[in-house]
């Protein structure tokens, strides 16, 4: 009888310790998409040893046009969490696990970084799948904004860990000193932005189902079955964590209180040519001057229709104040030929432009421009000299602000008209002409006078 009751007991016993052993399992985790990765029960499965936690770029563009993602890094440090003894975290189903602080020898490196750039070809989905995606730029910017997100993998050994329990750790993010938000157009999307999480590692012992399963080498090994990722958050009202309310389960800097935001618009510029003696298939030399007062560094692209460039072409907008595009002479690398048009996309808000042609013919074109531009200007019959520039359009701009961003490009509308000659296009036009006519007939007189002269001589 009593060898039973040690039977029963023995099973009672092992029964105990294996609930007191689940007893830090989390809530129903789904996937770190909601700030958890985990099992969603007590079973504990074991979650691999690698966690992604990704960051969140939204990018806009006035008509939703492709564009090529601004250069813009961060800096992430991964710091052991100093927890004070006795702390604590009660799951939805009272579950409690003792919180400590996290080991950094468990970890593969303790900073890491997140970068966007023109260049980027790679991301990472938002739905915790750790799933890589593909980005080919330029890329869509929609006006409601489109998400990339980039980010990171903390690798960790759980045999480091000297015993089970919840291990935690802070993280905190920093711009990158050269490729800072202010250079790239960059900004946070809302005051409410929190530059810290805390990453909560939940580590148990191994059983030999894991043995099994491949996730421990030996049974009494340790293992991961969760991660729970979350930031301080006002806006929220979550007690689920260490017991402590305003604070919110995350997957990485999202949203409103981690993710940032890089607002584009489009400038077009059109051509057209009138008259009776315009030259309609002329390409007229044009210029475009980009300002930032940011000294802003991006990568815009343009093509040129009935003009030069045909072919799509790539812009570096500088770190230096001003950018230029084309030059103000016949050797323009930008032209425009009547019904020509361009579009430069992608330029991030708060960058000015300043337009100029230049009319490298003979004659004297009278110059029109409709502008359509948040600080739109308009300038009508303008003579043009030949030789000249006509700066029609200057400090082209967009707002800064999605709100503001507006639904619509800048366009310029450039005309050209030469419907008759004035006295001063005839003479600049047919002068030189006249001259060789004139010199023609001078040299002919002068040739007859000479003949008559020595012809008079000989008959005498």
């Amino acid at each position: 009888m009593k060898k039973g009751f040690r039977k029963i007991g023995a099973v009672l016993l092992t029964f105990a310790m294996a609930l007191a052993m689940n007893a830090t399992v989390f809530a129903a985790p789904t996937g770190l998409s909601n700030g958890i990765k985990g099992d969603i029960d007590d079973s504990a499965t074991a979650q691999g040893n690698v966690v992604t936690i990704v960051k969140e770029l939204k990018v806009y563009n006035t008509t939703g046009g492709n564009i090529y993602l601004p250069t813009v890094g961060y800096n992430y440090t991964i710091t052991a969490e100093a927890v004070a003894a006795g702390t604590t975290v009660t799951d939805s189903g009272n579950h409690v696990g003792i919180v400590y602080t996290g080991d950094t020898s468990a970890l593969d490196a303790t900073s890491k970084t997140v970068s966007f750039s023109s260049a980027t070809t790679s991301g990472y989905n938002n739905d915790g799948t750790d799933t890589a995606v593909t980005i080919t730029q330029p890329t869509a910017a929609a006006t409601t904004g489109t998400s990339y997100y980039g980010g990171f993998q903390i690798t960790f050994t759980p045999n480091t860990f000297t015993h089970a329990g919840i291990y935690r750790y802070k993280i905190t993010e920093a711009e990158d000193t050269t490729n800072t938000l202010a250079k790239a157009g960059v900004s946070h999307q809302d005051t409410t932005y929190e530059s810290v999480r805390y990453l909560d590692v939940y580590v148990r012992q191994a059983v030999q189902a894991d043995v099994t399963a491949g996730d421990a080498t030996a049974v009494g090994d340790r293992v991961i079955y969760g991660y729970v990722l979350w930031s301080p958050d006002s806006q929220n009202e979550d007690t689920s964590i260490d017991n402590t309310p305003n604070v919110a389960k995350t997957n990485g800097w999202v949203g409103a209180t981690g993710g940032d935001e890089y607002n584009t618009y489009n400038l077009v510029v059109t051509k057209d040519i009138e008259g009776t003696l315009a030259e309609i298939g002329h390409q007229f030399p044009f210029q475009i001057v980009f300002t930032s007062p940011n000294a802003t560094a991006a990568t815009i692209h343009y093509t040129a229709t009935n003009g030069i460039p045909a072919t799509a072409t790539t812009a570096s907008l500088s770190s230096a104040d001003t950018t230029t595009i084309g030059a103000l002479s016949n050797s323009s690398s930008l032209k425009l030929t009547d019904d020509g048009s361009v579009t430069f996309y992608g330029i991030p808000a708060g960058v000015t432009a300043t337009v100029q042609e230049n009319n490298d013919t003979y004659d004297v074109y009278t110059v029109s421009a409709t502008i359509t531009a948040a600080t739109a200007q308009s300038y009508t019959d303008v003579q043009v000299q030949a030789g000249d520039n006509a700066t029609i359009i200057s400090n082209l701009d967009n707002a800064t602000t999605v709100a503001a961003v507006g639904s619509a490009d800048t366009t310029t509308a450039w005309t050209n008209t030469l419907s008759v000659v004035s006295p001063t296009g005839f003479v600049v036009r047919f002068a030189p002409y006249a001259l060789v006519l004139l010199g023609g007939i001078l040299l002919i007189t002068i040739g007859l006078v000479i003949y008559n002269k020595t012809n008079k001589k000989e008959t005498a």
